[in-house]
């Protein structure tokens, strides 16, 4: 029982002490560097291109017209945003708004409203907001669309949200979509580029060759390389919680999301430094695999462009589920249903990778 124990410890100390070197190491590598920056941009880029094509510095209005508004012509002339209706029902007008990428407000203009208008009366009108807009920025474009109205009635108009938030949902195109691409993509550029770059490394330096006369094993080398390629790629992850906070509603299925897209992308890295000896043949299959695993995730929201058919067999695609699961991390709905199916998936293929790494390594001790 002692040897054993003794056994285990050795082996964390082995795969510890691996792993510091390449985290330290992978610092001062300048192929590593280029590969975390450009997926810290590619987070940034996903993150903050929705505000960029934005038309101009007003946001946009999104207005429900219960009755039939007598002065809407001159809301819309008056009007520095853009203002889009009238919706003929509330429900339109609310779809839209959580498919939006830019801030927007959804307003209801009541039935009676011109009857309220002729009788004096107080004007208050109900408004909808996305959660991810934030207080300050709901409260400028509240502001904004209050002096609008006050402007075209000609009387104080207070517009009140009291709570009425709408959240991302997963089956929806939205700001939710876009940011759970942005993640996605950054941590498998990581696991795929910076792990079996990790495994050349030491192949060109020898220094693999030198570990194999210490008490570390190949597999010790392997588990090493994962955690350092595990550690950049939550490094990466984290990064992108910060410029995604707003947006999430859900920390722990986001954490878990983060993880196994982690597990999942490094799985990949590490089965192709065990399998490749040519970086050329790296670099090709590299390419191979981010084809088909990247474009569904653009592809997939294209319904109605592309048939339902192939949508439908792209779902089953590991990094289509994974962005799945990072959306309802996002939405306001946690049923099991919405990403059990998606995130079981994600982890077979992570076991499947694992599986197949293992048996590589030990074919390559046979040899």
């Amino acid at each position: 029982m002692m040897t054993n124990q003794k056994g285990f410890k050795g082996t964390l100390r082995i795969i510890w002490a691996i792993t510091r070197k390449d985290i330290v190491d992978g610092l001062k590598n300048r192929t590593t560097v280029s590969v975390i920056v450009i997926a810290l941009l590619m987070v940034a880029f996903f993150r903050y291109v929705p505000s960029v094509m934005g038309e101009g510095s007003s946001s946009n209005l999104l207005i429900h017209d219960a009755g039939s508004f007598s002065l809407w012509t001159e809301l819309e002339q008056r009007a520095e945003s853009q203002v889009y209706g009238p919706y003929p029902t509330q429900s339109s007008m609310e779809n839209d708004l959580i498919k939006g990428f830019v801030p927007e407000l959804g307003i209801v203009l009541p039935a009676d409203l011109d009857e309220q208008l002729e009788i004096g009366s107080d004007i208050v009108l109900e408004a909808y907001v996305m959660h991810w807009l934030g207080a300050s920025k709901t409260a400028a474009i509240v502001e904004e669309a209050e002096n609008l109205f006050s402007s075209v009635v000609g009387q104080p108009v207070r517009i009140t949200i009291d709570g009425n938030m709408l959240y991302s949902q997963a089956d929806q195109l939205g700001f939710g979509l876009i940011c759970s691409l942005g993640l996605v993509i950054g941590i498998l550029m990581v696991g795929m580029s910076f792990t079996p770059n990790l495994m050349f490394e030491e192949k060109q330096t020898r220094t693999l060759d030198a570990l194999m006369t210490t008490p570390a094993q190949s597999s010790h080398v392997a588990v090493a390389k994962g955690l350092t390629g595990t550690f950049y790629c939550i490094l990466v992850a984290m990064v992108g919680a910060a410029f995604y906070g707003s947006l999430v509603v859900h920390w722990g299925l986001f954490i878990v999301a983060i993880l196994i897209g982690s597990f999942f992308s490094v799985g990949i890295g590490l089965l192709m430094g065990t399998v490749f000896e040519d970086r050329q043949q790296l670099m090709v299959w590299g390419f191979l695999l981010n084809f088909p695993l990247m474009l569904p995730l653009f592809l997939s929201w294209m319904r109605g462009l592309i048939p339902d058919a192939v949508l439908d067999v792209m779902q089953w695609i590991p990094t289509v589920a994974l962005g799945k699961v990072f959306q309802v991390s996002f939405s306001d709905n946690t049923a099991l249903s919405s990403f059990g199916l998606e995130l079981a998936l994600v982890v077979g293929c992570i076991l499947v990778i694992l599986i197949t790494v293992v048996w590589a390594l030990r074919r390559a001790n046979r040899e």
